[in-house]
Formats: structure tokens, C-alpha cells, sequence
């Protein structure tokens, strides 16, 4: 049984790391003028360019994408007549990602923004403000009219409130007071930091399901062909070259995993509900829909012991998102390690192995199929 000892450390971590965000805020206000978001990716693999950057007299569609799936059925579509760059840089997690409001300026110059909706893009809002009306850039939700899983998660902040000792009350209320506070002198909302936490009402994760990356794939084919009807027939061929691609990621899925003797995974971050319906998998996640949305101290206790009962081996952890709790559990179980991939964005290791939407994928199957075959 996970005793107190163990909790309490993490609520001293939890601590430690708001006074930490604020000492890393108050430096980074001073060296950098305030300027606390990052440019989008560049790097010699994915070729990106911040928004300030581009050049209007081009013969390529310009086109800026927030995930790592959208970016690469972009590409893959729009071929030689599109030039793609990813809004969030490489390594950064994208729950956490905000563009500034000189990036979200840029990017008006562009042609096409691809977004994938749901909630992901807790900015995009702003974005659509800073664009205006004038601006003949096109905001493409890749996620529109699709039927999205409804979200059960619950704020961190509710999920905490009822655990926490009371003695760390006064503790605990200081550090918020002062992060609030601090934030307030530098930003335009005092509920950034709530919002941080909330993806919405559902579950944006759709592209680790090929079938519903197809749709997303097919909106981003008909809005290039929209706007560029003189190459249509170019980005049709290719979107047909890729659903078949994903068609056939989705058989091999299919076949992997049908007759696995288990097929309950546990993971660090709800963020395969969609894999794990598609292929009648069962998904017992740690955090919540954001990562930022910690368990409860009965919860997690709950975790470990429906882990022993079940004589789990593996615990899955992820690449962008912090593995903080989890490997308390893994520690507590002793469970072996497997990774998992979002494919929310690369990671600097991504970028050195040339990963693609469909190698991370199929790493992705192998952990599972390794996982369940025990």
C-alpha cells in the first residue's frame, strides 16, 4: 500500500514547483522582456519559419499547423505547392503551448492555418481575434462535425482540494495567492491558468484513430484544393494515396491487437480514448485529458491496487507530457516501463530518427502488443 510518506512527497513537489513557476517567471520577465512564448518550430528537418518571416511574393501555399498529425498530412498533401511549418516547437507540450500575440500576428500572412479543434487549442479563440476580418488567411478545424467523446475530467484544483492535509491549507493557499497574483501584473486574464487545466466538454485526441485521422486528412485535401483549384487534382491524388496508407495502419492494428489476452492499458495521460475504442482496448489513465490534471491521492491508491489485483507488469509512460505520478506507481508496483506517444508534437529524439505520423504509430502498436502478450 502506498503509504503517507509517499503522498506528501508529491505534495512537497507540488509546492516546490509553484515556487519554482514563479522565481522562472520574475527571471524571465527580466531577460526577456516579458516574452514568455515560444516561436514555431525551425529546424532543418521540418523546415519551419516563424510568421513574421514570410515572404507574400511566393509560389507555395503557406500553411501553419498546431499538431504533429496535421502537420504531416498537410505536407504529404500539399506537396511540392505547399510550404508547412508547425506552430508549437519541437519538445514543448502542446496542452501547455500558447503562441504570442506578435506569432498569432504573423501568422495572418499565411495562407491556411490547420488546427485540429475539440478543445485542443486552448488559444485559438485569440488567434481568430488577432486575424480579423481583413485577413485572407483561412482557420481550418479539422475536427469540425466530427462526434467527439464527451471529457469526464475534473480540475486539478477540485481534484486536490479535498485530499491535501489541512494542515498544508495555509501553505497551499499562499503559494496559489502569490502564482494568481504574480500572473495578473503580466497577463490580460486572471483565468489563464484555470484554462490551462480544461480542455472542454470533449476529448480532442482523434488522430490516434486512422479512420478519423482519414477525415481530418480529407478536410485539409478539399480546403488546399479551395483555395489552389488549379492543383485540386494534385492534392486529391495524394489524399487518396494517404487514406490508403492509414487504411492499412488500421488493419495492421486491427490484427495486432484481436487476440491479445489483455486489453487494459495503464497510462500516464488520458489521451488514447479514441485508439483504445476503435480497437476494443480498455484505457486506465493517471492524469486526466490534460496532463496538468493530477488524481487524487485515493485514486491513484486505487491504480495500484486494481494493478497488483491484475498482475500488470507495464505501465505506460509518455514522451511530452511529465511522468511525475506515474513513476510513483512504477516505483510502488514495480512495473517495467513502455512508452507510449501522443503524437501531439516531435520531440527532439523524433526530429533525430526522422520519426513520421506512421513510424511513432506503429512503435506505438509494438509497446501494446508487447504489454498485452503478458
Amino acid at each position: 500500500m502506498m503509504n503517507g510518506l509517499v503522498y506528501n512527497a508529491i505534495n512537497t513537489k507540488r509546492r516546490i514547483r509553484s515556487v519554482i513557476m514563479i522565481l522562472v517567471l520574475l527571471v524571465g520577465l527580466v531577460f526577456a522582456g516579458c516574452s514568455n512564448h515560444a516561436n514555431p518550430t525551425n529546424n532543418a528537418q521540418r523546415e519551419s519559419k516563424s510568421p513574421e518571416s514570410i515572404d507574400n511574393n511566393r509560389n507555395t501555399l503557406t500553411v501553419y499547423t498546431t499538431t504533429l498529425a496535421n502537420y504531416e498530412f498537410t505536407k504529404v498533401i500539399g506537396g511540392e505547392f505547399v510550404e508547412v511549418n508547425n506552430i508549437v516547437p519541437v519538445g514543448v507540450d502542446s496542452h501547455d503551448f500558447e503562441p504570442s500575440a506578435q506569432t498569432m500576428i504573423g501568422i495572418a500572412k499565411a495562407d491556411l492555418v490547420v488546427y485540429n479543434g475539440g478543445g485542443f487549442e486552448l488559444w485559438i479563440d485569440k488567434l481568430h481575434e488577432a486575424v480579423g476580418k481583413e485577413s485572407h488567411v483561412i482557420l481550418l478545424d479539422t475536427t469540425q462535425d466530427m462526434k467527439l467523446m464527451e471529457s469526464d475530467e475534473v480540475h486539478a484544483d477540485d481534484m486536490h482540494e479535498s485530499d491535501i492535509d489541512h494542515k498544508d491549507d495555509h501553505e497551499h493557499g499562499f503559494l496559489e495567492e502569490l502564482w494568481h497574483t504574480v500572473r495578473g501584473w503580466f497577463s490580460d486574464s486572471h483565468d489563464h491558468d484555470h484554462d490551462a487545466h480544461d480542455h472542454g466538454d470533449f476529448d480532442p485526441h482523434v488522430w490516434l484513430n486512422p479512420l478519423l485521422a482519414i477525415e481530418q486528412a480529407d478536410k485539409i485535401a478539399k480546403t488546399l484544393a479551395h483555395i489552389d483549384p488549379a492543383n485540386a487534382e494534385y492534392y486529391q491524388t495524394n489524399s487518396m494515396n494517404l487514406k490508403q496508407q492509414l487504411l492499412d495502419l488500421d488493419a495492421e492494428f486491427e490484427n495486432a491487437l484481436n487476440d491479445m489476452p489483455n486489453h487494459k492499458f495503464f497510462v500516464s495521460h488520458k489521451g488514447y480514448s479514441y485508439l483504445a475504442e476503435r480497437y476494443g482496448l480498455e484505457q486506465v489513465a493517471i492524469n486526466g485529458i490534460h496532463p496538468g490534471a493530477e488524481p487524487s491521492q485515493k485514486e491513484i491508491q486505487t491504480i495500484i491496487d486494481e494493478m497488483k489485483a491484475l498482475g500488470i507488469q507495464h505501465l505506460f509512460f509518455e514522451t511530452t507530457v511529465s511522468n511525475k505520478i506515474a513513476n510513483v506507481i512504477k516505483d510502488e508496483i514495480g512495473a517495467d516501463v513502455l512508452f507510449l506517444h501522443p503524437l501531439e508534437n516531435y520531440t527532439e529524439q523524433d526530429i533525430q530518427n526522422q520519426e513520421t505520423y506512421f513510424t511513432l504509430m506503429r512503435k506505438n502498436l509494438g509497446n501494446l502488443v508487447m504489454a498485452f502478450a503478458e
